[in-house]
C-alpha cells in the first residue's frame, strides 16, 4: 500500500509533483565529433534559446544506420539509475533527432536496450525510456526524418534524469491539463501516476486537498505500470 498527497489551490490552474534529478552535469560528455561548441555544451547547465545553435555534430544526410557512426556518450564515475531524457534542440524545424537507439557498456562491449523513433520536431522533446542502469551510456544510429535539413544535428543540452531505486515508490507524474482548461471551474484533474520504484505495486491511495480542504480519496487497485491516468473529480 502506498499513499499520496495532492495539494490545489484555487489560485494556481493546476500544481505537478515528484521533481527529478539531471544526471547529465555529473558525467563527461562525448561525441562522435563536436563542432562549434565542445561536446561540454551538451552537459553544461547553459540551456540558451530555442534557435541558437551551440553546438553540432556532423552527420550524413540522412544520419547513418551503423551503429556506433555518429554517436552522443555520457560516462559517470559510478553507475547512475535513469529513466527519462530532455533534449534541447537548437532549432524546432530542422537539424533535430527524430530518433535514436540506446545503448550501455557492460564493461566489455555495447548493449542495445532500445530504439526511440517518432520524436516530434519540437525545441525540446522529454523521452521516457526504460529504466537503466549504467556508468556509461549513449545515442547512436541518429534517425532525422522530419522537416528541413536532415544531417548534422544541433543542440542546446541533454538533460538525463534520474530514476529511483527504492523498491516501493509510486508517485505523480504530472497533474496534466483536462482537454479544455484545468482553472477552476467543472473541468476534471488528470493525474498521472507513475511507478517509480523497482517493486510492482497493486494499491495506491491518492488522499487530496482543494485550500486546505480534504476531499474523498481515490484508490487504484490494479497493477501499477510505468505509467497510468487516473481522473479526480473537482470539488468547485
Amino acid at each position: 500500500m502506498k499513499r499520496i498527497l495532492l495539494l490545489f489551490g484555487m489560485i494556481a490552474c493546476w500544481v505537478g509533483a515528484k521533481a527529478q534529478i539531471n544526471l547529465a552535469p555529473q558525467a563527461t560528455a562525448t561525441a562522435s565529433a563536436c563542432n562549434t561548441g565542445p561536446c561540454s555544451t551538451l552537459n553544461d547547465l547553459n540551456f540558451g534559446t530555442c534557435g541558437t545553435q551551440q553546438m553540432w555534430i556532423p552527420t550524413s544526410s540522412p544520419p547513418s544506420s551503423v551503429i556506433g557512426t555518429d554517436f552522443i556518450e555520457f560516462t559517470w564515475p559510478s553507475v547512475q539509475a535513469f529513466d527519462s531524457l530532455i533534449i534541447h534542440h537548437a532549432q524546432n524545424n530542422a537539424r533535430s533527432l527524430t530518433g535514436f537507439t540506446i545503448q550501455v557498456w557492460d564493461g566489455t562491449t555495447w548493449v542495445t536496450t532500445e530504439t526511440v523513433s517518432n520524436l516530434p520536431q519540437a525545441c525540446i522533446n522529454r523521452v521516457p525510456i526504460q529504466k537503466t542502469f549504467a556508468d556509461r551510456f549513449r545515442m547512436t544510429a541518429f534517425q532525422m526524418t522530419g522537416s528541413g535539413q536532415t544531417s548534422n544535428p544541433n543542440f542546446r543540452e541533454i538533460e538525463i534524469m534520474q530514476a529511483s531505486t527504492a523498491p516501493n515508490d509510486a508517485g505523480v507524474g504530472s497533474i496534466d491539463q483536462s482537454l479544455t482548461s484545468s482553472c477552476p471551474g467543472t473541468f476534471p484533474v488528470f493525474v498521472n501516476l507513475q511507478n517509480f520504484g523497482t517493486n510492482q505495486i497493486t494499491t495506491v491511495d491518492i488522499e487530496w486537498e482543494v485550500n486546505g480542504v480534504a476531499q474523498t480519496p481515490v484508490t487504484y487497485s490494479q497493477l501499477l505500470t510505468l505509467r497510468q491516468a487516473l481522473v479526480l473529480p473537482r470539488p468547485w
